[in-house]
C-alpha cells in the first residue's frame, strides 16, 4: 500500500509540473483529533515514580498474565507486565501490545529479534515517568536473562504510548548480548 501511495504522489507531482493550469482540489473532511504538543524533555528533568510492591514475574507465575482482558488494565505498567510474561512463556501473545509489524520501526524490530535469542528468567517493574503526560511513558524494568548458559542482570526502559485508548510498546530495554 505504501509503495502504491508513493508512486501515486510522484505521478501527481510530475503531472502538476507538466501542466500550466492549476487544479484546485476540494478539502478532504478530516476527523477532529485532539492536538498533542511534541515535548522533548532531558532525562535529568524527568520525575521517576517508584512502582509500589512490584510483582516479580517468573516462569512459575507468568501464566497468571495470559488473559489480555483480565490483566490488561489499560496502563503502561500492565502492558509491560503482559509483554514480559509472554516473553517468559515463549508464546506470541506479546504481539497484542507492541506496534503492528506494519507500523513497527527498525529499532523495535531489532529489539524483538534480540529478545528471541534470550530466555527471561525473571522480570519486575521498577519505576515510570511520563514523557508526555497521560500519553507516553518510560517504564523502567529489572530482569534476569539467560544467554546460552550465562545469566545477566539487565535494567532498562520500555517506551509506551497510548493510541486510541490502548497502550502499545514502542521500544524495549536494550539487551547487551556481546559484553562479558
Amino acid at each position: 500500500m505504501r509503495i502504491f501511495l508513493t508512486i501515486m504522489l510522484v505521478a501527481l507531482s510530475a503531472f502538476s509540473f507538466s501542466q500550466e493550469e492549476t487544479i484546485e482540489l476540494a478539502p478532504v473532511p478530516v476527523k477532529e483529533e485532539p492536538q498533542t504538543a511534541k515535548v522533548s524533555v532531558p532525562q535529568n528533568n524527568l520525575v521517576w515514580t517508584a512502582i509500589e510492591q512490584p510483582i516479580v514475574i517468573t516462569p512459575q507465575n507468568a501464566k497468571n498474565f495470559m488473559t489480555y482482558e483480565g490483566i490488561y488494565e489499560r496502563t503502561p505498567e500492565s502492558v509491560v507486565n503482559y509483554f514480559f510474561a509472554s516473553q517468559i512463556r515463549k508464546d506470541k501473545l506479546w504481539e497484542k501490545v507492541v506496534m503492528s509489524q506494519y507500523w513497527r520501526g527498525d529499532l523495535l524490530q531489532a529489539q524483538l529479534d534480540q529478545y528471541e535469542k534470550v530466555t527471561i528468567v525473571k522480570f519486575n517493574l521498577v519505576s515510570k515517568t511520563a514523557t508526555v503526560p497521560n500519553q507516553r511513558f518510560w517504564v523502567r524494568v529489572d530482569m534476569e536473562i539467560k544467554v546460552g548458559e550465562k545469566v545477566k542482570e539487565v535494567t532498562g526502559e520500555s517506551d509506551v504510548i497510548v493510541l486510541g485508548g490502548d497502550w502499545f510498546i514502542l521500544s524495549l530495554p536494550v539487551l547487551d548480548l556481546i559484553s562479558k
